[in-house]
């Protein structure tokens, strides 16, 4: 969607379909101060309506719409290093003291909790593993267990992580301990800190293993149909539907017109990525962005020339309505 209500209303259709959603502002990359707080401010906003519009039920995390939130949306993140020409990210951050992360998440945590919304924490590239996990830590210690995180298998670190979550929400009082959206991850990483893509792949089958095993609710995340078969042929025998939903990206082809409608017919939770333009131009600046992070999306991209999206064929039968 191009504006908030338009965003809520093709998630209100999605919903009315059986599918859920988890909402996202898009425009990472705050280049201000100003500009972080008025994500912040959008983000509170969003929660608000979102709590009006949708019935939650009683699971602690099968709720019809959830929240994803950047680091780099939320927070003014000051690039240092060695600095790419292309991208304008440098190798090291610093977070901007007027926006800690730390802070900011609790604060989102806090409104949305009271509210009976998830929050999810989205993960961008390597340099933000580290101050993420702390952030969670932190939110958590202070009760907020509304709060999931996000693990990529492409990173070598990743394995470790899953342990250490374990040990860090053992004191949760909810049901599965912590939640966390597995996948393969986006970014183009050093090749020291990370694997290729096959590799990426097989791990993924085995993180999501290890964190049922410490106790996790878990989102899987991926559009590979491979992956998602040595799931339900192995991991996922023995694990409780209420324990796990199958996630994808509003837009992607094979998503949209095969692995959601099936998932969602054998009676799996599906639930779609639905990021939402509030500023004029920043899906525009968000496709630039991913492209020049990793090329071979192009190809991802090329599939869907010609074709509408699941969202253009929603607002186009909620204009015909009204």
């Amino acid at each position: 969607g191009y504006n908030l209500p338009q965003g809520l209303d093709v998630i209100s259709a999605l919903v009315e379909m059986g599918y859920y959603a988890s909402f996202d502002i898009l425009g990472e990359d705050a280049n201000s101060v100003e500009g972080a707080n008025l994500a912040m401010f959008s983000y509170c906003n969003a929660i608000d309506d979102i709590a009006k519009r949708f019935k939650f039920g009683h699971h602690p995390h099968q709720r019809p719409v959830s929240v994803s939130v950047k680091p780099s949306a939320i927070c003014y993140v000051h690039q240092s290093g060695i600095i790419n020409p292309k991208t304008g990210k440098g190798t090291e951050i610093t977070f901007d003291p007027n926006t800690p992360l730390d802070e900011r998440l609790r604060d989102i945590s806090a409104i949305a909790d009271e509210r009976r919304v998830d929050v999810t924490l989205d993960m961008e590239d390597h340099r933000y593993t580290d101050i993420s996990l702390e952030a969670a830590d932190s939110v958590w210690y202070q009760g907020y267990h509304n709060l999931g995180l996000v693990l990529q298998s492409s990173l070598n670190r990743t394995l470790g992580d899953v342990v250490h979550l374990g040990d860090l929400s053992s004191g949760c009082n909810s049901p599965w301990n912590f939640r966390v959206r597995a996948c393969r991850g986006i970014y183009t990483e050093p090749r020291d800190m990370s694997v290729g893509r096959r590799e990426a792949k097989r791990r993924l089958v085995q993180d999501i293993h290890d964190l049922f095993d410490a106790g996790a609710y878990v989102e899987i995340a991926t559009h590979d149909k491979s992956v998602i078969k040595k799931l339900q042929e192995g991991v996922l025998q023995d694990v409780p539907r209420e324990q796990y939903e199958f996630q994808f990206l509003l837009g992607v082809p094979v998503a949209e017109n095969f692995l959601a409608p099936m998932l969602k017919d054998e009676g799996h939770v599906v639930r779609f990525y639905t990021p939402v333009q509030l500023i004029d131009g920043a899906g525009i600046k968000y496709m630039r962005r991913r492209l020049t992070e990793n090329w071979l999306m192009m190809f991802q991209g090329a599939t869907t020339f010609g074709r509408k999206s699941l969202a253009k064929n929603i607002r186009e039968e909620l204009r015909n309505a009204a």
